[in-house]
């Protein structure tokens, strides 16, 4: 526990501005909110972020008066504290926006945040799923979380990407699909082959199946519903549904790890690495292949050369595939429980 720097004997200042802390980073962490420009795990994860600064920092403290000095201060206590690197990060990246917008806003004359740095964490070694231990969870899955494997591990979704895809967004004649707000708010198209296209041809039968003649065919909506109607599945309970499969065979693997096996077999076919980043909607590239311009069609070739993951967990069981998913042109007369 630190004796708050302020209380313990460090006179106030004079300063140009009134705003307090406290009470200004909050006004300005709901507003963020309010106007989109952040997610609401964001949003309360800085709301820790600020009770952590204003306890450190000391309240009332004007947002004017505090300095370079203060923030190196305080990078150092979150240290001393035994803080992990990943949210010491996270809470300079958050007084780093805040600063950014004060100093716009002229609600102090510099940013005390210059000069102060991230601590670069030790990398840890990727480990990417097995094909072969793919097969073998696929193996035990039912048709929904084998349609989810198949996509993280062809395609590299993140598992919030994932989540949330949506039919309106899929054309199964091209096999493009879109994917809103990724990483970074950022919207990226991606390419299906033919295990993915017919993964999502079975689920679809499938999910068609569940649905009344009135209710027509399936075209719109989450491609894998929540518990509420017209409700997406929660990136949470993707996370579940995906290690929990892999537990059923005594193994431990995460979505992210799926990510990580895309990636690895884009390489081992051939692709670069700017294909790769593309693929998987990643923002930053090498200095050289900042000069590099991709579309979907460039996606194309690479995707034709990989094929390595088994294709015979696709149901045998499903009734008829809807005309949109002809394509995938696979016998499917049953489905899988939900």
């Amino acid at each position: 526990m630190h004796t708050n720097r302020r209380q313990s004997g460090a006179g106030p200042r004079e300063s140009r501005a009134k705003a307090q802390l406290g009470p200004t980073m909050e006004e300005w962490n709901n507003a963020r909110l309010r106007i989109g420009k952040t997610q609401p795990a964001t949003h309360r994860a800085a709301r820790w972020h600020i009770k952590k600064m204003t306890h450190y920092l000391g309240e009332p403290t004007p947002v004017a008066d505090i300095t370079a000095d203060d923030m190196g201060l305080f990078v150092e206590c979150l240290a001393d504290d035994g803080l992990e690197i990943r949210s010491r990060n996270q809470i300079l990246s958050t007084a780093r926006t805040f600063f950014g917008w004060a100093r716009t806003v002229d609600l102090t004359d510099r940013n005390p945040m210059e000069g102060v740095h991230n601590t670069r964490a030790p990398r840890r070694a990727v480990r990417a799923v097995p094909p072969q231990h793919v097969s073998l969870i696929l193996d035990h899955a039912d048709l929904r979380v084998r349609t989810i494997i198949v996509l993280l591990a062809q395609i590299g979704f993140r598992r919030g990407e994932l989540a949330g895809i949506l039919w309106d967004d899929y054309d199964d004649r091209s096999g493009v699909l879109l994917i809103r707000q990724g990483k970074g708010q950022r919207d990226h198209t991606v390419v299906l082959e033919r295990e993915p296209a017919e993964a999502l041809a079975a689920w679809r039968a499938h999910l068609t199946e569940l649905r009344t003649p009135a209710q027509g065919p399936l075209r719109t909506g989450p491609v894998f519903p929540g518990q509420k109607p017209g409700e997406a599945l929660s990136p949470g309970r993707l996370y579940t549904l995906v290690t929990d499969a892999a537990h059923k065979v005594g193994l431990h693997y995460t979505p992210h790890q799926y990510r990580h096996t895309c990636a690895t077999q884009w390489t081992k076919a051939g692709a670069s690495t700017a294909v790769v980043a593309r693929q998987l909607g990643h923002a930053d590239l090498s200095s050289a292949q900042h000069y590099i311009e991709l579309d979907v069609e460039d996606l194309r070739p690479h995707v034709a050369r990989r094929r390595y993951l088994r294709t015979e967990w696709i149901p045998a069981a499903v009734a008829a595939v809807s005309a949109h998913a002809a394509m995938a042109n696979v016998a499917l007369t049953g489905c899988d429980a939900l």
